[in-house]
């Protein structure tokens, strides 16, 4: 009797998928091994990174050096986005609108980092207590250490604290700390917005998401209930909700605050960034978590499309000028004229539009970062894993560099100049900015390596707030 054969199943091997960096196991660690969880979590090797967020990071702070490089070096009488100003034009234009992207990609990008310190094994409450004292500490850093840096007149370089130099835009001398006004700037609103975030992420992200959208999206419905904060209006009686308003939500609001202290005398609160919008965009950020962990090619598709739809409901939007920013667009003489009339969105509070079109561009980002050359790749990522040090760092650098440059050019004439509070004769000179900028990214570059280095072999929990 002949035997009949089963034919053979053949199998098809499926093509390998891009394993992305840090991928997680199904099981946790402490299912996989067992035993003490904390001794586990301190034996474990370092976990990998999410490469691409941190060259995204990298870039964002790399193209905020622009910026402030800018202030420093190349101060200006008129607003570098004022096309149409007299000295002018498109070239300071783009120089500052580039940079426009790097706070509300910078936030989301915080917010990310957030839930992914949760998703290597610590719990909602211990993320609570991190995003609590993280928080606190930005804050005092933002007024204790950077705001210095905006105000301090060159001339403390070659003459010391004299009490006879003053801080801009105040009557009180440089021998006085901390500095006359608290700018309460990106890293305050990071630190203010991760407090808010220790208890919002007790919230369900099915509603927290769709939130954090509608804040971002509808803030500007408080434009008519704005308080003008004006530097010429200080003096001017404000009952506290002006006050709460101008902090939550006016941009470059001033507030003086009451005497009493040495802390609170003779001192200002500026408001450069309210809390409404930004603590929705960290949110927003922390909503976003779980994308992170796609693999590569859905992680580019999904943040593509996000990106883009971003972009389009920006351009459709700004068309009809009916809503999202405070100045509208109009046709220019030139259609280069026209196009930055439309890209010319508010970053003081931060505009729906403004944060729509800078956030779609941050998704495209994300998508797409890794498909740069490795070399700059990698040269971004080592700015990208230590931004703290590298904005802590870069204030001081710059503020040095422009007072030596300033007192071999003018002198004692400069010796009560402070970053853009000082016009310096002649036309503005933008190479400067970009040479003061390039000197910069290389004598940190260094030094974010070195860092970089000691954080990723080392568990010291402290390094986590640096």
């Amino acid at each position: 009797m002949t035997e009949t054969r089963k034919p053979k199943q053949r199998f098809r091997r499926k093509k390998s998928e891009p394993v992305d960096e840090d991928k997680s196991p199904s099981m946790s660690l402490e299912q996989i091994m067992g035993g003490d969880p904390d001794k586990i979590r301190a034996e474990a090797p370092p976990r990998p990174r999410l490469t691409y967020l941190d060259a995204v990071r990298g870039l964002v702070i790399v193209l905020m050096a622009i910026d402030h490089a800018r202030d420093f070096w190349t101060p200006t009488q008129f607003q570098p986005t004022d096309f149409a100003a007299d000295g002018g034009g498109w070239q300071f234009f783009f120089t500052r609108w580039i940079t426009h992207l790097c706070a509300p990609t910078f936030v989301l990008l915080a917010g990310m980092g957030a839930w992914l310190w949760k998703s290597r094994g610590r719990s909602k409450a211990q993320l609570s207590v991190f995003l609590l004292t993280r928080g606190c500490w930005l804050i005092f850093i933002e007024f204790v250490v950077i705001s210095i840096w905006w105000q301090l007149p060159f001339g403390v370089l070659w003459k010391g604290f004299d009490p006879n130099l003053m801080y801009p835009w105040s009557q009180v001398n440089v021998t006085q700390f901390p500095p006359p006004i608290y700018m309460a700037q990106v890293i305050w609103a990071i630190g203010a917005s991760m407090i808010l975030l220790a208890g919002l992420i007790w919230v369900p992200i099915a509603l927290l998401a769709p939130c954090a959208v509608a804040v971002i999206l509808g803030h500007n419905l408080l434009d008519p209930h704005d308080a003008q904060f004006g530097f010429q209006q200080l003096g001017q009686p404000r009952t506290f909700l002006e006050k709460l308003h101008g902090v939550a939500h006016t941009g470059f609001g001033a507030i003086s605050l009451p005497s009493g202290t040495s802390l609170t005398t003779n001192r200002t609160w500026m408001n450069v960034y309210p809390l409404v919008p930004w603590f929705a965009v960290l949110a927003l950020g922390y909503s976003m978590g779980p994308l992170t962990k796609h693999l590569g090619r859905k992680r580019r598709k999904t943040f593509l499309l996000i990106g883009l739809g971003c972009i389009a409901v920006f351009a459709a939007v700004r068309y009809t000028n009916a809503y999202g920013n405070p100045s509208l667009w109009s046709p220019q003489a030139t259609t280069l004229d026209t196009a930055m009339s439309f890209l010319n969105v508010e970053k003081y509070p931060p505009s729906a539009l403004y944060l729509l079109i800078m956030l779609g561009i941050g998704m495209i980002l994300l998508a797409t970062i890794d498909l740069l050359p490795t070399t700059i790749v990698w040269i971004l990522t080592v700015y990208g894993r230590v931004p703290f040090l590298f904005y802590v760092l870069h204030l001081p650098l710059l503020w040095l560099s422009a007072a030596i440059m300033v007192q071999k050019r003018f002198g004692d004439d400069a010796e009560q100049w402070a970053l853009s509070a000082h016009n310096m004769p002649g036309e503005p000179q933008l190479w400067w900015t970009y040479a003061a900028w390039c000197g910069l990214l290389v004598a940190l570059f260094p030094v974010c390596y070195a860092f970089g280095r000691i954080k990723q072999n080392s568990k010291a929990w402290w390094l986590s707030y640096l």
